[in-house]
């Protein structure tokens, strides 16, 4: 009880209320507690894990690849859950199929499902067909009633050999179960015939419309309005189609530039990878809220990133080839950060892969103060073949930029988690003084577009400590860290 009553002048003291620790015994100390909190060494904690979430720092969700974090710092995934079926043909007998339902889940700050969503169970389970099947998740996003919305990507029927590609788009309420006041039933679905169409990313804007990034030969929008339902103020139907090219099954990133003056007059900033005459390069560009080109971003409309590799970072005989965007983040001042991999050759047979971080103003101008002219890409074993990427990236309240992703390690692919400063070096404060941690079981085996660590996220939660969400061997993970 003595701990209970300290919380509120701990949170009045230092802006946050700190996780209690156990000290060699199944008691909590408020002795210790108090040390804990007064003394400076405290900030030496930062990156470190988490031992009051889950189980001793992490929970393994039943089905996640694609979260959120509520403002009360309650964690949302999203992921599958697959089945199979069988269908009588007349050339082949029965043959079986593996479908996939759409799994929603919510943890508490201590990482244990939250009995007060899903009926008591902490998951709710959505069906999309009899013969249909999750592709993949684009975005979990919260609004600010705290309903939930669930974008993702599928397949209607598996079972037809170059089927249709579907956007679907689902709203939750608080409680887990479906928002039928949103599109049809609490889904909206969008139907494509184009074998290109790959939904990757989605922002709410300021008066509640869902604005999705589905490229297919050029970059695409599709933007919903708050009942679920196309847009047709918004380009041709809902649709716009702009004259910039997108790699194909490259991810995208957008957020919203909003005017301080007037929050919903805002700008798409967009993040991706492009084809070049020379290979291919990240690429930032910015539109209008009606979908149109903003051609007084960067160069007409778009700024290119290719990052050059440094000094140190692969061995001798590495050539660049190109630069890949996973994500951006904002800065309260609207200057933008992305994040992904360099990529570089040796005799245009064996690549390596670098993760980088990179600086721009809110004009998408590089920021040469930042790192080194404008990019930061950690050197972590000088000279060594290395293969890895920068999957997320959030800004912390201290403007700290916090990324995570995944990188090849003597021991095999880990997750990593880096903290950088706002001028783009390693912070010593994170990680023991290095300014990253590993994660997660070493995997030895794989390639980088095979390892099963996928594509890791992050979230921050109100007192700045890290959920991860992250695939490994070990199935789905989601951990905890420290952030202060």
């Amino acid at each position: 009880m003595p701990a209970l009553k300290f919380r509120p002048v701990l949170r009045q003291l230092f802006g946050r209320e700190p996780r209690l620790r156990r000290r060699g015994s199944n008691r909590f100390s408020p002795v210790a507690l108090s040390a804990e909190v007064l003394e400076a060494r405290a900030l030496l904690s930062a990156g470190a894990v988490d031992s009051a979430f889950g189980n001793g720092g992490t929970t393994a969700p039943g089905a996640g690849f694609a979260q959120a974090m509520q403002s009360d710092g309650k964690s949302v995934t999203a992921g599958i859950t697959t089945f199979t079926f069988q269908v009588q043909t007349s050339k082949h007998g029965t043959q079986t199929y593996t479908g996939s339902e759409l799994t929603i889940s919510r943890y508490t700050t201590t990482g244990v499902l939250d009995t007060a969503f899903g009926g008591g169970t902490g998951e709710a389970t959505v069906s999309l067909g009899s013969h249909a099947a999750v592709r993949g998740f684009d975005a979990v996003l919260m609004q600010s009633d705290g309903k939930i919305v669930v974008v993702a990507n599928a397949t209607p029927d598996v079972t037809v050999t170059s089927g249709p590609n579907e956007l679907v788009v689902l709203r939750f309420n608080t409680d887990g179960t479906l928002d039928t006041t949103f599109g049809k039933n609490g889904i909206f679905t969008y139907t494509t015939t184009n074998t290109l169409f790959d939904p990757s990313n989605a922002v709410i804007d300021p008066q509640g419309r869902i604005i999705v990034f589905a490229p297919v030969a050029t970059d695409q929008f599709i933007r919903l309005t708050a009942n679920g339902t196309l847009d047709n103020s918004f380009g041709t139907g809902g649709v716009v189609t702009s004259t910039l090219s997108a790699a194909a099954g490259s991810p995208g990133s957008i957020m919203l530039q909003a005017a301080p003056a007037d929050p919903n007059n805002y700008e798409i900033v967009l993040g991706t990878t492009v084809g070049t005459k020379t290979g291919w390069a990240g690429e930032l560009a910015r539109f209008h809220s009606n979908g149109s080109l903003d051609t007084s971003f960067g160069a007409g409309g778009s700024t290119l990133i290719q990052a050059t590799l440094a000094s140190g970072q692969v061995a001798t005989g590495f050539t660049y080839a190109g630069t890949g965007v996973n994500k951006i983040a904002l800065e309260a001042d609207g200057s933008i950060v992305a994040v992904g991999n360099i990529d570089a050759y040796y005799q245009t047979t064996q690549y390596v892969h670098l993760p980088f971080v990179a600086h721009f103003s809110a004009g998408g101008v590089v920021d040469t103060t930042f790192g080194n002219n404008g990019y930061a890409a950690p050197v972590l074993f000088p000279g060594q073949y290395e293969n890895g990427t920068f999957s997320d990236v959030k800004i912390d309240a201290a403007g700290n930029i916090v990324i995570v992703g995944f990188v090849s390690t003597p021991s095999g692919y880990q997750g990593i988690l880096a903290r950088y400063t706002a001028a783009g070096q390693l912070d010593p404060a994170f990680g023991g003084g290095q300014g990253y941690v590993y994660f997660g079981p070493a995997e030895s085996s794989g390639a980088f577009y095979t390892t099963s660590f996928g594509r890791p996220s992050l979230a921050i939660d109100p007192y700045g400590n890290i959920i991860v969400d992250a695939n490994n061997i070990g199935g789905q993970t989601l951990y905890g860290f420290m952030g202060s």
